[in-house]
C-alpha cells in the first residue's frame, strides 16, 4: 500500500513515501466489501440457554440448549457445536452434535464426523460418509411439518424462476415481489456502501 521511492525526486528530495493505492487494490477491496455477508456467530466459548431466532444466517461453535429457528436462512454448527433442542432453518449444515430435530425447507448436510440424534425432516439429505445418525428421516417435500414450520413460498426451491412473468425493461411494479434471497443482495450493497465509506 505504502511505496518508498529511492533516489530523487522532482523537488530533489531522497526517500518519498508514496501514499498512493494501486487501481487493482482499490478494485480488490471493493471486490471484498461485495462478499460481506450478513451472518450471526455463536462463539467457541459461549453457551446460550433458550430458544433463538433471527433474520440472517447462523454459524454456531458453541453450545446451544433450546429451539433454533432460522426460517429463511442457513444454520450451521462447527465440529465443536452442538444443540440439544430442535434446529428450524432454509438450511443446515451440521459439523458438531445435535440432538433433536432437524428442519429444513431445502436441504440437511450431516458432514463426516458429525453426530445427529434425532429426527430430519428435509426435502434434501446428504449424510457424509464417517457422519453419526440415528434417528428418522422424512423427504417428503408435502410433509404436513414442513408446512407448519414454513411459508408455502419457502419450500420452492432456490433456483427456481419466478411464477409471475414480467418483461426485461418494464417498470420496476411490474416485478414480481422480492424473495429473502434479493433481501440479501440489497443488504450487501448496503454493507458494501458502509464499508466504503459511502
Amino acid at each position: 500500500m505504502f511505496q518508498r521511492t529511492k533516489g530523487v525526486d522532482d523537488t530533489g528530495e531522497r526517500d518519498v513515501a508514496s501514499n498512493t493505492v494501486a487501481p487493482s487494490q482499490a478494485a480488490e477491496a471493493g471486490e471484498r466489501s461485495t462478499r460481506i455477508s450478513k451472518r450471526a456467530l455463536i462463539g467457541s466459548e459461549t453457551r446460550v440457554t433458550g430458544d433463538m431466532t433471527g433474520e440472517e444466517d447462523l454459524h454456531i461453535e458453541g453450545h446451544i440448549v433450546g429451539s433454533v429457528t432460522f426460517r429463511r436462512h442457513a444454520v450451521s454448527v462447527s465440529s465443536d457445536g452442538s444443540v440439544e433442542g430442535d434446529v428450524v432453518a432454509q438450511s443446515l449444515t451440521i459439523g458438531g452434535t445435535i440432538r433433536g430435530r432437524l428442519i429444513a425447507s431445502h436441504s440437511v448436510r450431516v458432514l463426516a464426523g458429525a453426530h445427529v440424534s434425532g429426527e430430519i425432516h428435509s426435502p434434501g439429505l446428504v449424510i457424509e460418509e464417517g457422519a453419526e445418525f440415528q434417528g428418522t428421516v422424512d423427504m417428503n417435500p408435502d410433509s404436513t411439518l414442513l408446512e407448519q414450520s414454513f411459508d408455502t413460498a419457502l419450500l420452492e426451491p432456490v433456483h427456481q424462476a419466478p411464477t409471475d412473468t414480467w418483461q426485461a425493461g418494464a417498470p420496476d411494479d411490474d416485478y414480481p415481489e422480492s424473495t429473502a434471497l434479493d433481501a440479501l443482495d440489497e443488504e450487501d450493497e448496503r454493507a458494501s456502501h458502509r464499508v466504503r465509506g459511502e
